[in-house]
């Protein structure tokens, strides 16, 4: 999560802006303090206002309720309906005097306020041309940050459906410690719907209760019977042609085994003692 920044707009842009869409809507708000939360060249700002009203809508803005006794401070929040996109040379960094507690929400929600202003991108991008929603909303007159958050949650989406497709066995067998990570959170959840693997897991943790949540995913899922342990990162092979040699486990750590062999790796045996 980004640090967010206060900004107020350069006199130049809004003055461009009115030359190039004739649109006086932002000519009339000029020295407004706006809250970034993108850290590309060009970004979103999104005025900060001590009172939203009560007429607008609820997905088109984000209330930052705290305690006080100022009478100016009716409702205040983020103004999603007032948002800009800016070139980061037209933006004047100011300090952060607004109330600590209403800081600090903001601070602590970072995150929703960028899901939620996203979704009011998009929302705005599909609504009817004709409509409040669309008419009364300064998101249109920025094609280029539409297509900017189109592109985030794009991005989004592939990560979320490459993390589906990263099975446990096929990343410890592309010897990818990164994908193992990834592959160990997915394969967790199959646990609530295979019973046999539940079961395997629980032999194994009865044998070896030390070790993390992780490295008995990982016995599970590379079938183990269990011999030697290695670290993750070391991924040495085992030689089927030396028979005498123990069969060989990759797993996340081993801080908790203390016998080690002649090579220094950690030895446990079929009843799970060190």
């Amino acid at each position: 999560m980004n640090q967010y920044k206060l900004v107020t707009i350069d006199l130049a842009f809004y003055a461009q802006l009115h030359l190039r869409l004739g649109n006086e809507q932002l000519l009339r708000k000029a020295g407004r303090g706006y809250v970034g939360l993108y850290d590309e060249k060009e970004n979103w700002y999104i005025p900060i206002r001590s009172n939203l009203g009560k007429k607008k809508p609820s997905n088109a803005c984000f209330p930052t309720p705290f305690q006080t006794s100022n009478p100016h401070f009716k409702n205040p929040g983020l103004d999603f309906q007032k948002a800009i996109y800016v070139p980061k040379e037209y933006t004047i960094t100011i300090q952060n005097t607004m109330p600590t507690d209403q800081a600090n929400f903001i601070s602590d929600n970072e995150d929703k306020i960028r899901k939620a202003f996203e979704e009011y991108v998009l929302f705005v991008d599909s609504a009817n041309k004709k409509s409040a929603s669309y008419r009364f909303s300064t998101i249109p007159l920025f094609p280029e940050g539409i297509e900017k958050i189109k592109a985030l949650k794009q991005t989004e989406v592939k990560d979320i459906d490459s993390e589906k497709e990263i099975d446990l066995r096929q990343a410890l067998k592309n010897q990818n410690p990164f994908e193992v990570k990834k592959a160990l959170k997915l394969d967790l959840v199959s646990y609530g719907k295979d019973k046999n693997k539940l079961k395997d897991y629980l032999k194994i943790f009865a044998r070896m209760p030390y070790l993390s949540v992780e490295n008995l995913q990982l016995l599970v899922a590379q079938k183990a019977d269990i011999r030697k342990l290695e670290r993750l990162t070391d991924w040495q092979m085992e030689n089927p042609d030396e028979t005498v040699q123990p069969h060989t486990y990759q797993l996340l750590d081993t801080q908790y085994v203390t016998k080690l062999d002649e090579k220094g790796q950690p030895i446990i045996d079929d009843e799970g003692k060190a």
